[in-house]
């Protein structure tokens, strides 16, 4: 991608360099395309678990995979680059691949990015944590091996949640939290405390 990109950019068409990175392009992104979206079904599912226990109010959840059709097939990525040689030189990039796709989070099939409140993006955000510690568990079981980072964890969740939240993130091989000032009632045993100030970090 970053070598066809780069004849791209620089204009220089020259078929048979972009026609072979677009074959080898073709079979890695089409990969890539299947992969992502059964990783996209297994998030959907965690998360809704985890919705239903944590936050009911947005069990109602959707994950939604943005991404051109052509990518799923090896030969039909491959026909589409090489189709569309003449828009990307214009374009001085490659239009279409897992490099663009995208996901949407929906809650009642609007996206949470655009109708979400606050609360609702915030609790989405710490769910999908926990939901990708739990992929991690179910595809490779390397939890000991795993370093997640919280920002504000305390924040927009009742006790409850917070509790039911910290018990699971524990599960992590090491968990860095994130805090402008840590709450009072957030406190975690056999932890070291850092601080942070004018790029320096103190112990």
């Amino acid at each position: 991608l970053r070598s066809r990109n780069f004849l791209l950019k620089n204009r220089k068409d020259e078929p048979d360099i972009l026609s072979s990175y677009s074959a080898v392009l073709a079979a890695s992104g089409s990969e890539i395309v299947l992969k992502r979206r059964k990783y996209a079904v297994l998030l959907e599912n965690l998360m809704k678990k985890l919705f239903e226990e944590l936050y009911p109010a947005l069990a109602n959840f959707q994950v939604r995979m943005h991404f051109t059709r052509e990518t799923e097939d090896r030969e039909s990525y491959f026909q589409k680059l090489e189709r569309d040689v003449r828009k990307d030189l214009l374009r001085g990039a490659v239009s279409c691949g897992p490099h663009l796709d995208d996901f949407d989070f929906l809650f009642d099939d609007k996206p949470m990015r655009s109708f979400g409140s606050r609360g609702q993006c915030r609790m989405t955000s710490l769910i999908l944590k926990l939901a990708e510690l739990e992929a991690v568990r179910e595809t490779s079981g390397a939890l000991q091996d795993t370093v997640v980072l919280v920002d504000d964890a305390a924040a927009d969740l009742d006790i409850r949640a917070r509790e039911a939240f910290l018990e699971k993130i524990r599960q992590a091989g090491q968990t860095f939290f994130a805090f402008t000032e840590i709450p009072p009632e957030f406190q975690l045993e056999n932890s070291d405390k850092f601080k942070i100030k004018a790029g320096t970090v103190e112990k």
